[in-house]
């Protein structure tokens, strides 16, 4: 008889990391890549008042002493809301919880092209996944504590997840499509706008093209298993699992919503910027995205739907009055596919080239490319320092010249073939560079800087400064950060119900008198002395600015188009009064 072999441990553990290859270790670099900007540094801007009313609702949710007592918002995300509930309540409150959900589920997003290898292939899999993960646009909504990243995300899903049923036919698409489409209905009011999108591009499919888009002809599908799931879900996730029952109210307001959301809106963003905004934060996407739209066309593929629904959702971005970074993010979320398509196309014409021909030119041309990039710093740099400039802007000129002297001599040299494989490289690495610096300067360097496009209307540093000037007032005179009792003007808005939602003697008044007596006063910089009485002192904090290109002159374009800075000021718009009662031998 012969014996079996016991496998040994070495086959035993070659055997338990059989799953971990060069692909799926890109992945998981990629989903670190997409985590880490989503992630670190959370909780360093400082909440403006749409955040604050989302996160305050959720906070008063889980908090029943101040449900009773404080006003209920009436427009927030009810997704948003369960996840804020169940993070507070295991976590706590604060800017990070309240902005964790949106960013964990964004970098979750960037393996959803995982799914269209199929379709994309595996090189365009992967390119689609890394330009979800650092797209400046979509990290900064997933940063935001509000639906609109959460919308983009879920759309994405549903999207990937019915191209994906249509090639592998497998039931749990169908079911993961119906709980992430659910998901999209009650994350922001932009879902009324992008189901009209939606509903467009399919019958343009239908109707000119003879294809039936995300459906399979002849496919059976259980439709009561499918509404049994979809209605379920929607109830659960609208009312925080049955303990917000008006989370089913405001998610019905989406479409008023929506319609509100498509009027022009004070100190709001122009017309033109979706695409202003495309071409300085998503010039990856934009290069990438028109190719793969042009090659899916140029072959009547199926997937050609996407093209019409970034068209689609493009327009509604430019219609929308309240347009801001959540609209042209569902645009970027598409586009991501689309330059998947066109880097598998790309590369599989890169393969043909060779490393010493095709090669040299990436080389050469990315270092003249650096130092293009170089000159052109010190060019703006001395424009807005307003010194000599004229020397950096020759030596940039001659540097785009010996690039363009080198594309003439390589399609002389080796035809226009091989030119393009080497240009389109070149191209792709650089503009990755540039979306990389990008995202970091918006998320990072940037946080709450008017001047970057995607934000225009900031909330300032003056709210910590005032907050932390409460406490150490409180520590002086009641030995304990947050003991001492302080009247707030309700006028103030959510951002200061937020922000002081843990101290211990809080009231917000309507009116202000003479008679108060309240150790702390916190005013509309609007409010005067004579209104509370001479016994108070008071220090003013800017909370709110505001910028607009407008301001710009000459010598500042090129340097805020760079690097968004400027030497015009921002406007403040919004600031409050700190008032101090003051002792009896002080007044």
């Amino acid at each position: 008889m012969q014996e079996s072999r016991q496998p040994s441990e070495p086959d035993i553990k070659k055997h338990s990391f059989s799953w971990l290859t060069v692909e799926v270790g890109l992945y998981l670099l990629i989903l670190a890549v997409a985590l880490a900007l989503r992630v670190i540094g959370l909780g360093r801007g400082v909440m403006d008042e749409h955040e604050a009313a989302q996160a305050w609702q959720a906070w008063r949710l889980i908090n029943v002493h101040a449900a009773a007592s404080s006003p209920t918002a009436s427009a927030y995300s009810p997704l948003l809301l369960t996840a804020q509930a169940v993070l507070f309540a295991l976590f706590g409150a604060s800017d990070v919880t309240a902005r964790l959900f949106p960013a964990l589920i964004g970098g979750v997003a960037s393996l959803l092209p995982a799914l269209l290898r199929d379709r994309l292939g595996r090189q365009g899999a992967l390119a689609a996944a890394l330009t979800l993960a650092i797209s400046p646009t979509l990290v900064y909504t997933a940063r935001y504590g509000d639906g609109g990243g959460l919308l983009a995300a879920f759309l994405l899903a549903m999207i990937t997840l019915m191209l994906a049923w249509t090639r592998e036919q497998q039931p749990a698409y169908i079911w993961a499509g119906a709980i992430c489409g659910v998901c999209a209905l009650l994350a922001d009011p932009r879902i009324v706008g992008a189901i009209i999108a939606l509903a467009a591009v399919w019958a343009v499919e239908r109707l000119v093209f003879r294809r039936t888009p995300f459906l399979l002809p002849g496919r059976e599908i259980d439709r009561r298993r499918l509404a049994l799931i979809i209605g379920v879900t929607l109830v659960l996730l609208a009312t925080t699992l049955t303990l917000n029952p008006g989370g089913l109210g405001a998610w019905a307001d989406f479409p008023a919503r929506w319609l509100i959301h498509l009027q022009p809106v004070v100190n709001g963003q122009g017309w033109a910027y979706p695409l202003t905004a495309l071409i300085i934060y998503e010039p990856l996407l934009l290069f990438l995205g028109l190719i793969g739209a042009v090659t899916l066309i140029g072959r009547r593929d199926e997937m050609t739907v996407l093209v019409w629904l970034a068209l689609a959702l493009l327009l509604l971005a430019l219609l929308a009055g309240g347009r801001n970074a959540a609209d042209v993010a569902l645009v970027c979320a598409v586009l991501a596919l689309l330059a998947g398509a066109a880097i598998e196309t790309l590369a599989a014409d890169w393969r043909k080239g060779t490393l010493i021909r095709e090669g040299a030119f990436v080389g050469i041309a990315l270092i003249i490319g650096v130092y293009v990039v170089l000159e052109l710093a010190m060019y703006a740099s001395a424009l807005y320092r307003q010194i000599q400039a004229i020397n950096y802007f020759y030596l940039w000129l001659l540097a785009v010249t010996l690039i363009l002297v080198l594309l003439g001599l390589y399609i002389t040299w080796f035809g226009p073939q091989p030119t393009w494989r080497a240009l389109s490289a070149t191209a792709a690495l650089g503009l990755l560079l540039t979306t990389f610096a990008t995202s970091v300067r918006l998320n990072f360097e940037h946080v709450n800087d008017p001047k970057e496009l995607h934000i225009r209307v900031a909330p300032y540093v003056g709210v910590r400064d005032a907050l932390q000037t409460m406490r150490k007032l409180a520590w002086q005179q009641a030995g304990y950060p947050i003991s001492l009792p302080i009247a707030v003007e309700a006028r103030l808005g959510y951002t200061w119900r937020w922000y002081l939602r843990s101290w211990e003697r809080v009231e917000f008044v309507d009116t202000l008198s003479s008679e108060m007596n309240t150790p702390l006063v916190l005013t509309l910089a609007s409010e005067s002395t004579p209104t509370l009485g001479a016994q108070y002192s008071g220090q003013d904090f800017v909370v709110r600015k505001w910028w607009s290109p407008e301001f710009l002159d000459r010598t500042d374009v090129l340097t805020w188009w760079l690097y968004a800075k400027s030497s015009t000021y921002a406007v403040k718009l919004d600031s409050v009064i700190l008032w101090t009662r003051m002792a009896n031998n002080e007044q």
